[in-house]
This record gives C-alpha cells, sequence and structure tokens, in this order.
C-alpha cells in the first residue's frame, strides 16, 4: 500500500524470500502473521465443504482450476494407496503420476516451460 494516497499497489507474486537472513528477518514478521491468519481464515471457511458444494464461479481461471482439482481427486480415488512398504513413499504414486502423464493436465504441468515458469 502506497503509504502517502492509501491506495494498494499490485505486484505480480514472485519469491521474495531468498537468503537465510530474509527468513530471519520475515519470520516473527507483522507479515507473517498476516499471511498464516489469512491462510487459517481460508481454512477455516471451508471446513466441512466439499468441492460440490462450491458456488458457481464466472472466472474462466477459476472454473479451470476446480476442473483440474477435481479430476486429480478422481484419480486420487482410482488409484487408493499400497499397502506394501516402500523406502521412497507408496508405489501407488508410480501409477497415479503415470495417469496425470499421460493427460492432457500433465502435457502442461509437466511441460518445461510450465517448471521454469512455476520453480522459485
Amino acid at each position: 500500500m502506497n503509504p502517502e494516497t492509501n491506495i494498494s499497489i499490485f505486484r505480480a507474486p514472485g519469491k521474495c524470500i531468498n537468503t537465510k537472513r530474509q527468513m530471519n528477518f520475515f519470520s516473527g514478521s507483522e507479515s507473517e502473521r498476516k499471511f498464516v491468519n489469512f491462510i487459517q481464515e481460508l481454512n477455516t471457511s471451508v471446513i466441512g465443504m466439499q468441492n460440490e458444494n462450491t458456488r458457481e464461479c464466472s472466472s474462466k481461471s477459476v472454473q479451470v482450476l476446480l476442473g483440474i482439482l477435481n479430476q486429480l481427486g478422481i484419480w486420487v480415488r482410482e488409484i487408493p494407496p499400497s499397502n506394501y512398504a516402500a523406502r521412497f513413499g507408496n508405489i501407488a504414486f508410480r501409477s497415479w503420476f503415470a495417469q496425470l502423464e499421460k493427460s492432457s493436465i500433465g502435457k502442461y504441468f509437466i511441460s518445461e516451460n510450465f517448471i521454469s515458469w512455476s520453480t522459485f
């Protein structure tokens, strides 16, 4: 927020904490408290709700994201965790990830363009 005009200034999201010193500065700050409080309020607001309980949304971006989350949820139900012990996580994840790679969703999210854009 601009203190002189009291108007919020939009800045595209990006990684701002790059060093341990910056993390130490952020930890325990008012900004951290507000951020954690915001996330907790979001979590509290959806307790007991299912994805199907969401309101209609006119935003195309939100509709696409909800569709992706819905499909990923279907795969989670279709490919349950394995009961066999594995050293590096559940082996059912391999099947789930293979399903993701085959899908149009995976072709986008696993692409080099997305990975380079989303990596911090």
